[in-house]
């Protein structure tokens, strides 16, 4: 699949059709980086079946994340206070504004 400028390949299991791995490109500030994600340990929570481990390879600059999920709730009302800029960011912002 295309996403933007960057081309994503996609292997699903053959028996569940639940995605496993994802290999990309991505341009990022440090230039062209393959990101090679794997998804794991499927969980269903509310009727939906979604990987609770993911593990990202950032080949390009030799770095590893991985999230790993231990429970989701849907439709749960958020507060406005999470959409709120941090302090210090305003102040970056502000000072960047000002110039």
């Amino acid at each position: 699949r295309k996403i933007g400028d960057a081309a994503e390949e996609i292997l699903f299991n053959v028996k569940t059709g639940l995605p496993v791995q994802s290999t990309g490109v991505r341009k990022t500030e440090l230039g062209e980086v393959n990101i090679v994600t794997t998804m794991s340990e499927y969980k269903t929570f509310d009727g939906l079946t979604i990987p609770t481990k993911t593990v990202s390879r950032l080949e390009s600059i030799g770095m590893t994340y991985t999230a790993n999920t231990k429970s989701i709730t849907y439709n749960q009302p958020v507060p406005e206070s999470a959409f709120a800029v941090p302090a210090g960011i305003r102040t970056l912002l502000d000072k960047e504004k000002a110039k």
